[in-house]
């Protein structure tokens, strides 16, 4: 997240920076450096997200009108889940 230490981290920041720790952990290295590039992504554009840690995936879940976040999940990898009503990214296995 671009952070030498938790001070420099907003309390709004410390879910996804533990959320991007665990998956880093979990999946290994480089797995954890794209999954953390996106969800630091997400929250930059304020894009609404979840970690489904069981599967591995991020679900975003934009507003419907929100036409540039759309395109911006479509660009890096994320796939529209009618079911779940979710733009999902899966890692590449």
């Amino acid at each position: 997240m671009g952070v030498k230490t938790l001070k420099e981290l907003h309390c709004d920041q410390m879910t996804i920076a533990v959320k991007a720790l665990e998956a880093k952990s979990k999946n290994g290295e480089k797995s954890a450096s794209k999954v953390t590039e996106i969800t630091t992504a997400l929250a930059a554009r304020r894009i609404p997200f979840k970690m489904e840690e069981s599967t591995g995936e991020v679900h975003a879940t934009p507003s419907y009108q929100d036409a540039p976040s759309k395109e911006f999940l479509k660009a890096k990898g994320f796939r529209w889940n009618s079911s779940g009503k979710a733009w999902v990214y899966r890692e590449a296995a």
